[in-house]
């Protein structure tokens, strides 16, 4: 019999016997990310990677295995495995891996969950609430300063709305110290590229261009989140960004 040991809030728990291992992975005391040990690894490793050796019965000696890369879910040959710090990764994401370590971003990808309609609900209605104290007193001033104008005060009224808004959006979604709005984060949301690196301002004012697209299709692009099996709204198609929750 194997003993193994597992790390559970940050300290070393075991040992547990295979048995135990599997009946703590169905209680979800162990889980797919949960970094394993036992004697003769050289490192701890992701559970994911080690499942088929805690749940194996036989095998000939020597003989490849395949299992999922916790990266990307392909499916490759242990063998191909590169190790990464506490990780094992297909070779095909290594680069990817790395650059993710230099950006401050989790390069697992494991824990990557996408921020749902509600939530995306709740922090647009924030910003809006946000916004509206912002621009409260120029909606107050404006009719005083041109009071003999007002066609002009309207349309300035409109066009001042509009460059506080695209603002608004860009400052907060583009910084790297926030990547979402402070509605989104309110709610534990931030935004990302597809492939998980971080926004710019540049992507920012690309993708507050693209909720407008968004709205011009009768709130159906922000719909289109409902179905997505990534959450992603007209938008995030356009400019291939995801929302999802900080970690």
């Amino acid at each position: 019999m194997t003993d193994w040991f597992y790390v559970k809030e940050g300290q070393q728990a075991g040992p547990l016997s295979e048995s135990q291992v599997r009946r703590a992975f169905d209680s979800g005391d162990i889980v797919s990310s949960t970094l394993m040990w036992t004697d003769g690894m050289a490192d701890w490793t992701a559970y994911e990677l080690v499942k088929d050796r805690i749940h194996s019965t036989g095998g000939s000696p020597g003989e490849a295995s395949t299992i999922a890369c916790p990266n990307c879910h392909s499916t490759v040959s242990t063998d191909d495995l590169v190790q990464m710090g506490q990780a094992q990764i297909c070779v095909m994401c290594k680069d990817q891996y790395v650059q993710r370590i230099r950006e401050g971003l989790d390069p697992s990808g494991l824990d990557v969950r996408y921020g749902g309609f509600w939530l995306r609900f709740c922090a647009v209605f924030l910003d809006g609430i946000i916004l509206n104290l912002i621009q409260w007193p120029l909606r107050f001033l404006l009719p005083l300063l041109f009071s003999r104008l007002p066609e002009a005060t309207f349309i300035l009224s409109y066009a001042i709305s509009l460059l506080v808004t695209f603002a608004y959006h860009i400052f907060f979604v583009g910084n790297p110290k926030t990547q979402a709005t402070p509605g989104k984060l309110a709610v534990g949301l931030r935004i990302i590229r597809a492939d998980g690196g971080p926004m710019t301002y540049a992507h920012a004012a690309g993708r507050y261009l693209g909720t407008m697209l968004s709205s011009f299709t009768l709130g159906i692009g922000y719909l289109m989140c409902v179905w997505d099996d990534e959450n992603r709204c007209l938008h995030d198609r356009i400019c291939n960004t995801r929302v999802i929750h900080k970690k």
